[in-house]
């Protein structure tokens, strides 16, 4: 599929898919007067805004770790909150508004950047279907539809990581690495991306990046308020122990999440015959997946050092690892999909079928899919969206030896 091609399928699917679930959730809303989560494919109605919301309330004073009766806001790492602090001054809802109005304005640029037809039509008509298209592609997703709906800092974190790999390819590595380091400052997660460097042996830029996010932590923890930087870190670790008992160990944090510690907890409730709501996960299970997670990550990297993978490839790879890996993965971290897809749509065009098959799983990735409850608020949606992960690191992976042997055959052919 070349480029054009890629673009009109996908556009097309995320059109369709979105109007099937607008128009299957209207149905149950206003026919058959199905309650959340069956009216929506959203979050709760009425709740808009509330992630960042309870950002604000945590850090409207600059103390994010004092301990108050409201803790969701208080997740992140201190440098999220010195990121955020220009809107601060405004009221929350207004804050909220321009936060999400930005954000979705600077997606529509890289949108438009990456996601442009290759001119082929009259130049009135290119200019109606990159319209089109640029349209879909940034305002008609899940992810995006979610992300404007939680109004989650998620969405200036993906924005880093987009502005990463735009200098990264262009071969601005400093200026890649600070862009990373600021991601990876905010949540720890981003920073699988620093095997980027070490794959391409840019060992200087990748200590850079490293010394950037330590940096930024430590500067971080001393503007903020809220006592000394040791005070701080306390309140964080209570912080992080409330989350993980709240969201982590507990039903709440299952709906509309696509990792795979979700994944397994469902299914060991489902056929366990558990009753909504299951118990607390015991806090053991926490730490295996942890610690499998570190060891499958280790895997993937050793295959990717090994494997002749093209650049998409391998963000395809490491973005999988940062939805797949943590034990919640709420559904405004699949706007890190965009990631692989913008290179992925300017890939060299190819007549392989596998083309056409990691176009589809972009694209399901894309729609939204809560069509089905499986267990309590957790529905089909989560389910194939890990599955589709897993598919995506398989069929790399599979590729990867694939061409690996070939090029082993052909070079021992010349041997003889």
């Amino acid at each position: 599929m070349d480029k054009n091609a890629k673009i009109e399928f996908c556009t097309l699917f995320i059109l369709v898919g979105f109007m099937a679930a607008v128009v299957f959730h209207y149905l149950l809303s206003a026919y058959f007067h199905n309650p959340y989560p069956l009216n929506t494919f959203l979050f709760r109605p009425g709740a808009q805004f509330s992630d960042y919301i309870s950002v604000y309330i945590s850090n409207h004073d600059l103390s994010p770790y004092r301990i108050r009766e409201l803790l969701d806001g208080a997740v992140y790492f201190p440098w999220a909150y010195i990121l955020i602090v220009p809107f601060m001054f405004l009221p929350k809802i207004i804050g909220a508004e321009l936060f999400v109005v930005i954000s979705t304005l600077v997606l529509i640029g890289f949108c438009h950047f990456y996601f442009r037809r290759e001119p082929r039509s009259p130049l009135l008509a290119e200019k109606y279907l990159n319209i089109k298209n640029i349209f879909i592609f940034s305002i008609m997703t899940y992810p995006v539809l979610f992300s404007i709906e939680r109004a989650n800092l998620e969405f200036l974190l993906f924005l880093q990581l987009a502005f990463f790999l735009f200098f990264y390819t262009r071969k601005d590595y400093f200026i890649s690495a600070i862009f990373l380091a600021s991601a990876t400052a905010m949540k720890m997660y981003p920073g699988v991306f620093v095997l980027l460097f070490l794959l391409d042996k840019r060992y200087k830029e990748a200590f850079f990046c490293v010394a950037l996010i330590l940096m930024m932590s430590l500067s971080s923890l001393l503007l903020l308020k809220g006592g000394g930087i040791t005070v701080q870190l306390k309140s964080f670790s209570f912080i992080l122990n409330w989350y993980n008992d709240t969201y982590v160990r507990s039903y709440v944090g299952m709906q509309h999440n696509s990792s795979l510690f979700t994944f397994y907890n469902v299914f060991f409730n489902l056929f366990s015959n558990t009753k909504w709501p299951p118990p607390l996960i015991d806090k053991e299970i926490v730490k295996i997946f942890a610690i499998a997670g570190m060891v499958f990550f280790l895997a993937l990297a050793i295959c990717m050092w090994n494997l002749p993978l093209v650049f998409w490839k391998r963000v395809a790879l490491l973005t999988a690892c940062m939805l797949l890996l943590p034990h919640i993965s709420f559904d405004y971290k699949l706007l890190h999909v965009y990631l692989p897809l913008f290179f992925f749509m300017n890939a060299a065009a190819s007549t392989k079928r596998s083309d056409m098959l990691y176009t589809i799983i972009f694209c399901l990735l894309f729609i939204p899919k809560n069509y089905l409850l499986l267990y309590g608020e957790y529905s089909i949606s989560s389910v194939l969206n890990t599955v589709l992960f897993l598919l995506l690191i398989i069929f790399i992976l599979a590729e990867g030896f694939y061409y690996r042997s070939l090029s082993s055959t052909a070079r021992g052919n010349k041997i003889q």
